[in-house]
């Protein structure tokens, strides 16, 4: 979910099913108004679909249980173009080395900023050093990027079970603490890019603007 407007609110959910045509997710809590719906689905071939709407969320005074416990969310604020800062103190930097141009390399590049006295490392988030989530600001564009690139897990796993990186995106050992997910913005425009980490068993986001030539 994507707020319109330019809040940088976003909820990054994993809906329940019990029929693989109904999918269901509880809904945290975040600023009334208008969202943008992107569903990543994959198919039993392997084959994924990102489908799109719009739904009016009103006023939310209390949160039900999460339907998933890796679900995550950002209340919104402004979006930093270098730096974010997260919730548990820490924050993101990115790390640009050049301007932003369409259908070339963006360079994500993040590090992870402690405060001092603040030894905590990164841990895998959905069996993953981290996530992204890349939305130009008219919601014409949108992608959910990995570490390795622009296919699900889910696809992947299907389409390639015995992939050395899906065994080694499941490893719980100490990450370093920079991302860098490749990428190329395919169209001009102003974008938001979320990025999402774990920490102390703690899903984190940090909110980045980004102007594309």
């Amino acid at each position: 979910l994507v707020a319109e407007g330019g809040t940088a609110a976003m909820a990054h959910l994993h809906p329940a099913t019990q029929d693989s045509v109904t999918f269901t997710s509880a809904l945290p809590v975040l600023p009334a108004g208008t969202y943008r719906v992107f569903a990543d689905i994959v198919h039993r071939s392997g084959f994924t679909q990102t489908l799109t709407s719009t739904v009016a969320i009103p006023t939310v005074a209390t949160m039900t249980s999460l339907t998933d416990t890796d679900d995550s969310w950002t209340s919104g604020g402004g979006a930093d173009s270098d730096n974010a800062k997260l919730d548990d103190g820490a924050s993101l930097k990115w790390l640009r080395d050049r301007p932003l141009v369409a259908k070339e390399e963006a360079g994500l590049r993040f590090v992870l900023e402690r405060p001092a006295g603040d030894t905590a490392s990164l841990q895998p988030y959905l069996r993953m050093p981290g996530h992204a989530i890349v939305v130009r600001d008219d919601g014409g564009v949108f992608i959910h990027l990995h570490p390795m690139g622009t296919i699900s897990p889910a696809a992947q796993a299907r389409l390639s079970p015995a992939s050395p990186m899906h065994f080694a995106a499941h490893s719980s050992q100490a990450l370093p603490d920079s991302l860098y997910f490749p990428y190329a913005f395919p169209e001009s425009g102003r974008y938001t890019v979320w990025v999402q980490l774990k920490r102390n068993d703690r899903i984190l986001t940090g909110a980045f603007s980004a102007e594309v030539r």
